[in-house]
């Protein structure tokens, strides 16, 4: 009678840790689902599962995986040791689905974009001739998107506009405006760098037909682009670049660079002959330096 209580109590806790398992499963189900487009809300449901109850090599490894990409798409650090537990079981050990295995590998060579460009670019270059084992457009959009910053890094711009065509085209799959607007940007500095000015300042400012949707951040990279390009363009006046400026100011006022910014407005009310205007900006320049 003892021996089928023990054998009750060893299947009744079975029972609940398969339980357990499944609604923890069926919870990073559900997280994936949206990390993409929404990985703020991503983080939080992440932050809220007890790891305690990641029982498994696989749930470890999707909570894992999950969590590395809802930090890249916040820009914030991702997590050396949540990404070896991700790399461990979907690229070493070859399990989980090939997009899981493919999304795992981009985040590996995000690490050495910049430091190992080449080792990387051959690597992101094999990844793109099976894009279509991705699951979702925004990590193909990704993956077009580490392959273009090499490319503008090396001064290829030719191929950089090619690539961040293809990232266009999986922000519009996507449907989202953010990603979109981030692929003009891309579009509009290869251009630029071509040489192409009248094509760059048009996907610069395609922006401003969401300007309501976008962040502050954003906004604020957006008339900082514009302002650089309008310096070259010879049709353009220094009131166009000054409100440029403004406006990037305006959206963000925590940018690193934002003294640079107000010494380079009053040198543009200086060139104009608005003295009392330039001394004033060139006065908030010196406050931010002396912060």
């Amino acid at each position: 009678m003892e021996k089928i209580k023990y054998i009750f109590l060893i299947l009744s806790v079975i029972n609940i840790l398969s339980c357990s398992n499944c609604d923890i499963q069926n919870k990073l189900e559900d997280i994936s689902t949206y990390v993409c487009t929404n990985p703020d809300s991503a983080r939080k449901e992440l932050n809220k599962i007890n790891k305690l109850g990641l029982t498994t090599e696989q749930l470890s490894a999707h909570h894992a995986l999950l969590s590395c990409e809802s930090e890249y798409l916040t820009k914030c650090t991702v997590d050396d040791s949540a990404l070896n537990i991700a790399s461990t079981y979907y690229i070493e050990g070859k399990n989980g689905t090939t997009s899981q295995q493919m999304e795992t590998e981009l985040l590996n060579i995000y690490k050495y974009i910049y430091n190992k460009p080449a080792e990387a670019l051959s690597k992101l270059l094999n990844m793109e001739k099976q894009i279509d084992e991705l699951s979702s457009p925004d990590f193909k959009g990704m993956l077009e998107s580490f392959i273009l910053i090499i490319y503008y890094n090396s001064h290829e711009y030719q191929k950089m506009l090619k690539h961040a065509y293809k990232e266009l085209k999986y922000a519009n799959e996507s449907k989202s405006i953010s990603r979109i607007v981030n692929s003009k940007f891309h579009i509009g500095t290869a251009y630029k760098n071509m040489g192409m000015l009248d094509s760059a300042y048009i996907n610069y400012c395609y922006f401003k037909k969401y300007e309501q949707d976008l962040d502050s951040t954003l906004l604020s990279f957006a008339y900082h682009n514009i302002a650089a390009l309008l310096k070259n363009i010879k049709t353009s006046d220094n009131n166009n670049i000054i409100t440029a400026l403004q406006n990037s100011l305006k959206y963000n006022t925590e940018r690193d660079d934002s003294a640079r910014i107000y010494m380079q407005i009053a040198d543009y009310y200086y060139s104009n002959n608005k003295i009392e205007k330039g001394d004033s900006f060139l006065r908030i320049c010196l406050n931010f330096i002396q912060k």
